[in-house]
This record gives C-alpha cells, structure tokens and sequence, in this order.
C-alpha cells in the first residue's frame, strides 16, 4: 500500500498552503468544467441536426427537381424544374434493392370541419410515406395502396389539427372538408413538431397522391420522390439506377443534358455533417488544450514554490536513507493529486453547467460518458505531466547543499 501511503503524505504536504492550492485546483476544475460543457453544448447540437436524418434511416434516397433559372423581364431568376412525374415513381417498381418508394408533393390549403376552417399543409403521397418518414400515429392508420389506386378521399391528420378542429371529440371517420372536397378521417398522427424541410409536422393533412393530384391541387408533376433501399450497402447501386430510369424518362441521355433532378443520399448528408462535427470538435480540442495547459502552470507554479519551500525536508530525508525516487513520486504524487482533485471538481461544474445551459438557454446540450471521462483523463494527465519538473529538480537535489542552504 506504499502508493496510499504516498497520496496520504502528498495530501498533507499540500495542505501547508491551503491558498496556493484552491487556486490551482480552481484553475483545473474550471478549465474542465469549461471543456464538459463545450462538448456538451457541441454534441447537443449535432444530435439536434442529424436527429431528423437519422430518423429517416441511413438507407434513403431523396429525389429533387433540380433548380434552374429562367428570364422575366430581362432578368434571371430561380425556378423549380416540374420533370418528376408519377411515371417516374411506377417505372421505380421492378428496380432491384428497393424496399419503400412514396411520390411526394405539397400545398397550403384550408381544412374545415362544422363551421370552423383552419389553415394547413396539405400533402400527397403514398401508403409508405410515414414509414419512411418514421411518423407514428396517435389514432387510426395510414390509407391504403388501394385507397391510392382508386383515388378515395381519406385522410391522415396531424395532431394539432385534429385538436384544433376536434377537441374531445375522436375524429375517425368524420367526415371534414379539404379544399372544400369532402374527405374522410383514417388517422391522426403522434405529436412531431417541426422539420426543417417539412414545416410543422402537426399541422398537416395527409391524402393519396393521385387524389392530392387528380382532385386537390390541379398538378400533374411531383415536389419529391422518397426511395428506401432494403441495406444500406446497396444505396450507391439503387442510386446509380434512379440516375439511369430517370435520364431515359425524361429523355437527357439522347439530348446530352444535364440532370434536371437531384438525388440526395441520406448516408451522404451523415457523413458530411459528421465531417462537419469534427471539424467543430477539433476546435473544441484546441479550446480544451489552452484551458488545461493553463491549470497545467498552476500546478507547476505549485510545485515549484513548494520544492522551494522544502530543501531542508528533502534535504534531511535523502540523507538519511530516503531514495531519490521516493521523494520523486512523493512529489509526482503531489501534482497527481491536485489533477485528480481538480477533475473531479470540474466533472462537477461541467454537469451543473451543461444542465443549467440546457433548461435556462436555447442551447440545447447532451452529456456522455466519453465527454466526462476523457476531459477527467486529461486533468490526471495534466497533473503528471507538470509536475515531472518539479519533482525531478526535488529528486536530483544534493542533500548537503540543500541543509547547507537551509
């Protein structure tokens, strides 16, 4: 038990001046808590963007017009190619690896019920959008493939809209008017919130596509197709087949055109905000390296003011018979100690902290084992390191100059 033995003599060594050591052990603990809270706050904010992709599954495909601009009134300005049609979502049938395909396309419109009439999202799509979409319902289901084929006006509610318009009431199978065209009520979905790219998931009115297309809104071309691969392995091959079906419906091959779509790969848009996070971390890394190198000087003031403050102890105990590398880990224990006891109080702040920032700010933070263990590690790291100096000066002293000069 030599090494308790060591800790014990290094905690009362250090308690000679109590002062000096709050002050170094303040130093670590604030450089800590600061690189816990950081990392929070940074994993927070990577969950909150990849949350809704991930969500999604790492196995989807999203096809999107493509942008292109056109001249009104000699200038240029944005416009959204109207080439994705429910041709291209058929001829998608028969390809291989696919597991869930869903047309998708969107309008404001109005929904009333009894006399009352609220504004909401009104989407088109197909029987596997809220599989894909990952939507859970609070009520009822989703409509069918053949409600689909057949054009039946059902609907699937979003959950504010069926408080709204419904209170207490259960809204399945009401009957409420969409666009001023009676449709019925098959589901209710579970409170979402928003979506960056979809609005306030709440407030929406889910119907068939070829209703949506043939009896709602009057259009005859898609916002987006959704295709789910069956593995995440065979995203790049079913990716590579959507590009080739879809320059051959919309005769680009023969032309020599460009894509007048844009498919986004879900694994992509992972992997690039991951790059993204490390880019961030690797700044967080930096931020955390000052902040230790800061409480590394304290504890090195610390330990050489108290080799200073000791000749005459080590002096006398080398002399009578105490090894060099005795007093060597006594004072490495010394630095060691202050690094674990100024960890232990920075994982502390550095959990209040991340907690107060999370219910008192708009930040939103999450905490995880490698982001309080690893910055705890540093500080023991930390403390050692600093403290090799002062204890190999301590070690390598000569015992009749250091009682001469005491």
């Amino acid at each position: 038990m030599k090494w308790y033995s060591n800790l014990k003599l290094s905690y009362t060594s250090l308690l000679l001046n109590k002062s000096r050591l709050y002050f170094s052990i303040l130093g670590m603990a604030v450089g800590i808590s600061a690189v816990i809270t950081i990392l929070s706050i940074g994993e927070g904010a990577r969950e909150k963007a990849l949350g809704p992709i991930k969500s999604m599954g790492t196995n989807l495909l999203v096809v999107n017009p493509a942008k292109t601009k056109e001249v009104f009134r000699d200038k240029q300005r944005p416009t959204t190619v109207t080439t994705l049609r429910m041709k291209d979502v058929e001829s998608f049938l028969d390809i291989n690896h696919l597991k869930y395909i869903s047309p998708f396309q969107q309008i404001n419109g109005t929904i009333r019920y009894e006399g009352q009439t609220i504004k909401s999202l009104i989407q088109g799509t197909s029987e596997d959008y809220t599989t894909i979409r990952d939507y859970k319902f609070k009520a009822g289901s989703i409509f069918t493939s053949e409600d689909n084929f057949s054009m039946e006006k059902v609907a699937v509610l979003g959950s504010m809209n069926a408080e709204l318009l419904f209170k207490d009431e259960d809204p399945i199978n009401k009957t409420i008017f969409i666009n001023n065209i009676r449709f019925r009520v098959v589901g209710v979905l579970q409170i979402k919130g928003l979506e960056s790219e979809m609005g306030n998931i709440d407030n929406v009115a889910i119907i068939p596509i070829r209703t949506f297309l043939r009896r709602v809104s009057n259009l005859d071309y898609l916002g987006q197709i959704y295709i789910s691969a069956d593995e995440q392995n065979n995203c790049i091959s079913l990716e590579q087949d959507t590009r080739l079906i879809l320059r051959e419906n919309h005769d680009l091959e023969q032309q020599r055109k460009k894509d007048d779509f844009v498919i986004v790969n879900q694994l992509s848009s992972i992997n690039a905000a991951e790059e993204t996070s490390k880019g961030f971390n690797i700044l967080i890394i930096g931020v955390a390296a000052i902040s230790l190198i800061i409480g590394g000087v304290g504890i090195l003031a610390l330990m050489i003011m108290a080799v200073k403050e000791r000749i005459a102890e080590i002096g006398l105990r080398i002399s009578v018979g105490a090894k060099r590398k005795d007093i060597l880990w006594q004072f490495l224990s010394e630095s060691l100690l202050i690094g674990i006891i100024g960890g232990l109080v920075g994982v502390v702040f550095g959990i209040v902290f991340s907690v107060l920032t999370n219910n008192l700010s708009s930040w939103e933070t999450k905490l995880s084992w490698q982001g309080i263990v690893v910055p705890f590690l540093f500080s023991l790291l930390t403390g050692l390191v600093f403290g090799v100096f002062p204890a190999y000066t301590a070690a390598n002293l000569d015992p009749v100059e250091a009682l001469r000069n005491e």
